[in-house]
């Protein structure tokens, strides 16, 4: 209560011997008691107090203009916003300690405990380190530039190292695989340039063999024997190169040899020259051959093999089993012809990709012209007999048709199927077997007389009737497709039926 008895000391020398507080009369020596209870001591201690109140001002004054100063300073390094936080939270807690400070002035009896601050200077304080250290470590960079230079130099390039590590690895291993595949390419060179050499020397021994005669008299004897000519053989001189034609007894023939076997003899001789060669420089060279009608004095067996070797010949070439790299094939005979172009792969004569068909012809005997043609430009005359009668189909009134389906009649079913008329007609039902009957009739009258109007009902309708009939004849005997062929169905349009009175 010392507080509240200060406040009522000050007024009791007014108050005439009264308490200023229940206005009773004080008891005698009360003032002196209080008097020296107020002394010199309690004096002493409030001026401490006012002492450490003005020390307290002080400081909160020097650190508010330090902070202050810190603030307004252009610092690169500072946090700013983090010093000022840390401001304001001194100055909050200024504020309280301030009322403390006025509460304890006016109780000094009381105690009290000012908020403390120094929590938030220290974070200040490591932030200031912490500039200071960034700006020792600048200085200390700037004055040893060389050599922080080159640490900045190996930090990158240790930086670059690691980023890169996996590509490193992959790159020493790519290096090390294609070290090791250009290692053993050098081996296979070195193993197929010894294989080469090795074959080179083996084809020079094969190629003196090929420029031999040799192999080529034993060739052509197989070949000779092969085709049944057992009244002559190929025997070898005892000059390198030459050859000569013997009988079985060791006769010389040369002399009685028939025109055709002659030929067919040098055309035996040619053929397996086109194998190799009489100069051994020339055996892997390519050729361009011309062959020009080979079947000349030749009877029909022997146009047959002869047809057949150059067939092989066009399919070697095809396949690259030879070294015939261009083959012209010239003849007036077309039977020949047809044999030679012969090939299962041409759809209806159009021409493969490697191959051209051309006619050549003598014009006012004075130039010779050469046509070329998309299609096998020869036909065989049962083909063009086909030809003729899809041509004569295109016009109603054609009197060449009776005489085309007799002689179409005649060879594939007379002549090559051995079929009679009674054989055709008896394939037909008995009300078709009249119609069949006249067609045959009218076919075999119109290609021997010449037609009248005596014996045709409806001139524009016949041949298409007829053609119908000439169709079904086919049909009924099981060789419909063959017609479709001939006919060129699928390229063209089926004939229009009619009706048959």
């Amino acid at each position: 209560m010392s507080d509240w008895v200060k406040r009522g000391y000050d007024h009791v020398h007014n108050s005439e011997g009264k308490c200023p507080f229940c206005q009773q009369s004080l008891p005698v020596g009360f003032l002196h008691q209080l008097e020296e209870y107020f002394n010199e001591t309690y004096e002493n201690e409030m001026k401490e107090l006012k002492k450490c109140v003005d020390q307290y001002m002080e400081s909160y004054s020097i650190l508010k203009t330090s902070i202050q100063d810190l603030l307004e300073k252009e610092l690169p390094y500072i946090d700013k916003e983090k010093i000022y936080q840390q401001f304001e939270l001194i100055r909050s807690k200024n504020e309280i300690n301030l009322e403390l400070i006025e509460q304890k002035q006016k109780e000094p009896s009381k105690g009290m405990t000012l908020v403390p601050v120094d929590e938030f200077v220290k974070n200040i304080n490591l932030e200031i380190e912490r500039v200071n250290q960034e700006i020792h470590g600048h200085n200390r960079l700037i004055g040893n530039r060389t050599l922080e230079e080159q640490l900045l130099k190996n930090q990158i390039l240790r930086f670059i190292a690691n980023e890169n590590l996996h590509n490193h690895e992959k790159y020493v291993r790519k290096e090390f695989n294609i070290k090791n595949a250009i290692t053993g390419i050098k081996d296979r060179i070195t193993s197929k340039t010894s294989e080469k050499n090795r074959l080179i020397s083996e084809v020079e021994g094969l190629e003196a063999q090929i420029t031999s005669v040799i192999p080529s008299v034993n060739e052509m004897n197989r070949l000779l024997k092969a085709y049944n000519f057992t009244n002559f053989k190929f025997a070898h001189t005892q000059n390198q190169g030459n050859y000569r034609l013997v009988r079985s007894t060791g006769e010389d023939v040369n002399q009685t040899l028939s025109e055709g076997e002659k030929t067919f003899v040098t055309f035996l001789y040619f053929m397996h020259l086109l194998n190799g060669s009489n100069n051994r420089d020339l055996i892997s060279e390519n050729k361009v051959v011309v062959i020009d009608d080979p079947i000349s004095s030749l009877d029909s067996n022997v146009l047959f093999i002869v047809s057949n070797l150059i067939l092989k010949l066009i399919e070697d070439s095809r396949n690259n089993k030879n070294n015939v790299v261009q083959l012209f094939v010239l003849t007036h005979n077309v039977y020949f012809h047809k044999e030679v172009t012969f090939n299962k792969k041409r759809s209806k004569g159009v021409k493969l990709h490697d191959e051209t068909f051309w006619i050549i012809r003598k014009v006012n005997n004075d130039v010779t012209a050469a046509q070329s043609y998309d299609t096998n430009p020869i036909k065989t005359s049962y083909e063009l007999m086909w030809q003729e009668l899809r041509s004569a189909t295109q016009i109603s009134s054609s009197t060449t048709v009776q005489n085309l389906i007799r002689r179409i009649i005649e060879n594939y079913f007379k002549v090559f199927g051995n079929f009679s008329e009674d054989d055709i007609l008896n394939k037909f039902d008995e009300e078709e077997k009249v119609v069949c009957k006249s067609l045959l009739s009218w076919a075999n009258d119109g290609s021997h007389f010449a037609s009248d109007d005596l014996y045709i009902e409806h001139p524009l309708d016949t041949n298409a009737r007829y053609l119908n009939i000439f169709e079904k004849i086919f049909k009924v005997t099981n060789h419909h497709a063959h017609y479709n062929m001939m006919m060129g169905i699928e390229e063209e349009n089926k004939i229009p039926q009619a009706q048959v009175s």
